[in-house]
């Protein structure tokens, strides 16, 4: 979430819902249409410096999103990036999304087990526009890997038998 706001996956859409009120209940205060999903809670929702991203399998191509988020009420679509690793929408193969420290990782399920895509966000590290986005290149790991998380110059993924680390730092 930003702050207090969370960001929440729905069948077509993403719910921005304010959740400052600790008295009431959670008060909706967007919603982007964003596509069908085919799992809407597999989808990771990731907020990196006033910006949403996620992973829109059900566009042609697979594409990732993002959204101005600064103001939640009035947050506005910026971009959409194509995925370097999957072409054929409508598929299940995105595994998770990762954004941190300017770059952005994007997880897709192979044959042979997981293409981890890699981006550096634009100058300013907020992914602004499609053409801030430079494609660092796609790693590919033998195993099943999903719901990515960093901290620091570290990027965490789980597999089926526990936790694989990586350090991205030297890119």
């Amino acid at each position: 979430g930003t702050g207090r706001f969370i960001h929440v996956p729905r069948a077509a859409s993403i719910g921005t819902f304010d959740v400052g009120n600790h008295t009431g209940a959670p008060v909706a205060v967007k919603s982007y249409a964003v596509g069908a999903f085919n799992q809407p809670t597999s989808r990771d929702v990731v907020v990196y410096r006033n910006r949403l991203y996620f992973q829109d399998e059900a566009a042609t191509p697979p594409s990732i999103k993002v959204f101005d988020i600064a103001n939640p009420a009035i947050s506005t679509a910026l971009t959409s990036i194509a995925m370097a690793s999957v072409t054929t929408a409508g598929v299940d193969q995105l595994a998770g999304l990762a954004v941190g420290d300017g770059h952005l990782f994007s997880l897709a399920k192979t044959e042979s087990g997981t293409a981890i895509d890699v981006y550096r966000l634009s100058t300013n590290g907020d992914g602004a526009a499609a053409s801030g986005f430079l494609y660092r290149g796609t790693i590919t790991i033998p195993a099943a890997l999903a719901r990515p998380t960093i901290s620091g110059d570290t990027l965490y993924m789980s597999d089926n038998v526990g936790i694989i680390a990586f350090d991205w730092n030297p890119m």
